[in-house]
């Protein structure tokens, strides 16, 4: 019968753990809202889980250093040559202490002695208690303990050290590691070992003569005289050496394996943890179910909610809560008049309830009220009452969030999981309306939710539903002539390389441009180390040099193929129109998204980028109507920072690129060439960006010297821009945020990191957010008015699109002129700025042609 498998105890080398984790690349850059950096710690979690998984141990200690030891006493300058711990490290040391202990895992610590000598002592202790012991570490000198029963396992390498494995990788057996290390040194704990014999002769002495006793016992066979010499020479500093690298495997210490057991993690402990520190994704690893998941919700009745007509309807003047789903091509809803209560019922009986589902004076609670209202009007049924939403609350407490599902609101507000069912749904989204609702009324929100995100909804769900109309032949035969285009160019590309390859293929194309044309490799990947192809280092290449200029022409023209030429006839209707999906929740500004497919990245700035355009159509007697605010951020920064020239500038209609091309260049207007205006634009545009010297002088192709300077003379000239901008991050340090406008609140971690890169990118987002944002908030607005407009003149014309500052309409030929009047000025007049907003209206067959 066969013996039962022995059981192990693993060692955690904690410290040299903890500082792998930390100088992984994956831990840059994670920090919390407040600007506590957690990139470690999320790392040694993983690998901690990881290792645990994998290793399956029936025991665990995490063993740690414990202040001054005799290695110290021994040797002055033991470790003298070890770099400062960085701060960012240190502040998170405590946070993984605390790990430790949420994962019941034992933490041990001896004062006087290292954690190796610790770890030793356990080790062997463990093997004459018949427990097998795996030393968790990656330092060379651990590997002295490896012997029957012990092991080093190395998790950054994959490699588990048994005597076979250390003789191969070391070239000594396991118990002469002490003796070749004393002879070698150890230059990260500053050990000198003996001078001028290096790894490979330590190694070579050592194989040749087995123990150090030995070779100084026969130390004149040693041929190489600077050996012998060092050897008689040092004989005190190599013994002293080897005292230091040997590890203690007595450490005076109690041991008790019983209290070493693998144990299940305290959970509350941990979701503290996760919480404080904002790691939500783990967070929902150990959240329980939400006890609403275990209500027994019936089917709905009639009987459950009746009013005195008879209709189906909730008799309370309380919001309902309203949930929509598809299950297997068949529509159901769910409805919750109150916690802990509610009913489903399916699409064939929302005839009964039509009429309280389109009476606007019974409010409704729902979650995405765009998505709810486009879903039910798939049933001939037009949605009226909403008065909450969970999705827009929730984006409007923290635009900065990873997501806004309700399964995801539930898991950071109620701190459980859903089960799934859709009358949990709803029972689940008309608590947390209450809960919501009393946040953003404390934060003072309510305002920007009730008179912009929610009706903006009802816009945003009849856009969607209009789709625009889509010339599919046009896209059809612009499809054959940019497949030409791309193989005349991919054919050039061939003959610039002298051979055939795969252009989509990043290494093939980096073995072409780096290895068989030898051009020099402006940057390397961050992961894999190799020459990068990135379009940013390609156009960098393509100043000088051809091939790396056609790649991107080739890209760029495969890139239109398949994203809009092949792509979108296959995605409109029977009608022929296409329907994008626009997103309230889709960048922290409050900018709006749009995906399936994605309508605003459509170019506009190449000939073929125009072309596409003018496959979105006006219907026959239609035309499309395009309306596009100028210069808009720029004149919310006048506004903002009311800086005297910028405004006057607005105010009489100067050429605000000709001005500070004039300010900065002192150029006169009559003088000015292109490029002049050109440069003088990046500064504009790149001052509301936050970009720095380094970044205009990228952009312009200049010195960042000359760059500064060009900057240094725009401050100078708009002086209240600058005293703008400083009052704007001194606010934001304060607060940790910044807000638009009408008040939307963006947080903003990193202000006060001392890691430059992270800290430099959070002040640039605290600058150009309330610029950003104050711009989304006015489109937003006008979209209202102009919704509102058209459907109290009864006029049949309609929003279509909403692309960053423009709008896009179609308007029968008889409404033309009304419709651009209207959006003129419902534009116009969305905000009153101290500076005139300005809106220029195209109309044309087609989009291009309306610009």
């Amino acid at each position: 019968m066969p013996s039962p498998p022995r059981q192990r105890l693993l060692l955690l080398d904690s410290m040299n753990f903890v500082f792998r984790a930390f100088h992984q690349p994956q831990t840059q850059g994670f920090q919390t809202s407040t600007g506590l950096p957690t990139g470690c710690v999320m790392v040694f979690h993983n690998m901690l889980r990881k290792l645990i998984q994998e290793q399956k141990p029936d025991y665990f200690a995490a063993v740690y250093e414990s202040g001054r030891t005799f290695r110290d006493d021994l040797f002055a300058d033991y470790k003298a040559n070890r770099a400062e711990t960085p701060d960012d490290l240190i502040k998170q040391f405590p946070y993984i202490r605390k790990l430790l202990e949420a994962l019941r895992i034992p933490v041990i610590e001896q004062p006087g002695f290292e954690a190796d000598d610790v770890i030793a002592t356990l080790a062997v202790a463990a093997k004459r208690a018949g427990i097998d012991a795996i030393v968790i570490s990656g330092d060379k000198d651990m590997r002295q303990l490896v012997r029957p029963g012990i092991q080093i396992y190395d998790p950054m390498k994959n490699v588990m050290y048994d005597e076979d494995k250390v003789l191969e990788v070391a070239g000594v057996r396991p118990d002469q590691i002490v003796d070749m290390m004393a002879l070698q040194g150890d230059a990260v704990d500053n050990v000198p070992g003996a001078p001028g014999i290096g790894a490979i002769g330590a190694r070579d002495l050592i194989k040749r003569f087995g123990t150090l006793a030995a070779l100084f016992g026969d130390v004149w066979m040693v041929e190489r005289k600077s050996y012998r010499d060092s050897l008689r020479n040092n004989r005190e500093q190599i013994m002293q050496s080897r005292a230091l690298v040997k590890l203690d495997s007595d450490v005076p210490m109690e041991i008790d394996f019983d209290a070493l057991r693998m144990q299940e993690p305290n959970r509350a402990a941990l979701r503290d943890i996760y919480r404080e520190l904002e790691m939500h994704s783990l967070l929902k690893e150990c959240l329980p179910e939400l006890e609403s998941g275990k209500q027994d919700y019936a089917e709905w009745s009639a009987a459950d909610w009746s009013d005195d007509a008879g209709n189906a309807a909730a008799a309370s003047i309380a919001p309902v809560a309203l949930a929509v789903a598809t299950y297997d091509a068949e529509a159901f809803i769910a409805l919750s008049p109150r916690g802990g209560m509610a009913r489903t019922l399916s699409a064939a009986r929302l005839p009964e309830i039509r009429a309280w589902l389109e009476d606007a004076t019974r409010p409704k609670s729902v979650h995405d009220a765009k998505a709810t209202l486009v879903a039910l009007r798939k049933h001939g049924i037009e949605l009226r009452g909403v008065v909450h939403d969970t999705l827009l609350y929730a984006f409007l407490l923290d635009p900065t969030e990873t997501g806004y599902e309700l399964e995801k609101l539930a898991e950071r507000h109620f701190e459980a999981r859903m089960t799934g069912s859709l009358a949990e749904r709803a029972d689940v989204l008309g608590q947390m309306c209450a809960k919501l609702a009393a946040r953003a009324e404390q934060a003072g929100l309510i305002p920007l939710y009730r008179d912009v995100e929610l009706p903006l909804a009802e816009v945003l769900a009849d856009m969607e539903t209009r789709g625009v109309l889509l010339d599919s032949e046009l896209l059809h035969k612009l499809s054959v002539q940019t497949g030409a285009q791309a193989d005349a160019v991919a054919h050039e590309i061939y003959n610039l390389a002298g051979v055939e390859f795969n252009i989509n293929s990043p290494s093939q194309l980096a073995h072409v441009l780096f290895e068989k044309l030898n051009l020099p490799s402006p940057r390397k990947t961050p992961k894999n180390k190799v020459p990068s192809t990135a379009a940013d280092v390609l156009e960098e290449m393509a100043v000088t040099f051809d091939l790396p200029r056609r790649v991107l022409e080739y890209r760029q023209l495969t890139k239109l193929r398949g994203t809009y030429m092949d792509t979108l006839p296959t995605l409109a209707d029977a009608g022929g129109r296409l329907h994008t999906s626009f997103d309230q929740t889709g960048a922290a500004t409050g900018r709006l998204a749009s995906h399936d497919p994605n309508l605003q990245n459509v170019p506009i700035r190449t000939e073929l980028g125009l072309q596409i355009r003018a496959a979105f159509i006006a219907p026959p007697g239609w035309k499309i109507l395009s309306a596009d605010y100028s210069q808009i951020e720029l004149r919310l920064l006048a506004h903002f920072s009311g800086d005297p020239a910028l405004v006057d500038a607005f105010r009489t209609d100067q050429d605000i690129h000709a001005r500070t091309a004039e300010a900065v260049f002192g150029v006169p207007l009559l003088l000015q060439t292109g490029e002049h205006r050109r440069a003088a634009k990046a500064i504009n545009f790149g001052i509301v960006y936050g970009l720095s010297s380094f970044g205009l002088a990228q952009q312009l192709g200049i010195s960042k010297n000359e760059a500064q300077r060009f900057i240094d003379e725009y401050f100078a000239r708009y002086a209240g821009v600058r005293k703008y901008l400083d009052s704007v991050l001194e606010a934001a340090r304060q607060d940790d945020a910044v807000k638009t406008i009408l008040g939307r609140r963006r947080p903003i971690p990193g202000l006060h990191t001392k890691n430059t890169t992270n800290r430099g990118f959070a002040e640039r987002t605290a600058t150009n957010t309330p610029l950003q944002g104050s711009a989304a908030d006015l489109i937003k607005v006008a979209m209202i008015k102009i919704h509102r407009l058209l459907q109290e003149r009864g006029l049949e014309a309609r929003l279509l699109l909403q692309v960053h500052d423009e709008l896009v309409l179609e308007a029968p030929d008889a409404e033309v002129e009304e419709v651009t009047r209207l959006t003129k000025e419902s534009m116009e007049n969305a905000m009153e700025l101290s500076v005139p907003i300005v809106v220029s209206v195209g109309v044309g067959p087609n989009w291009r042609e309306a610009k």
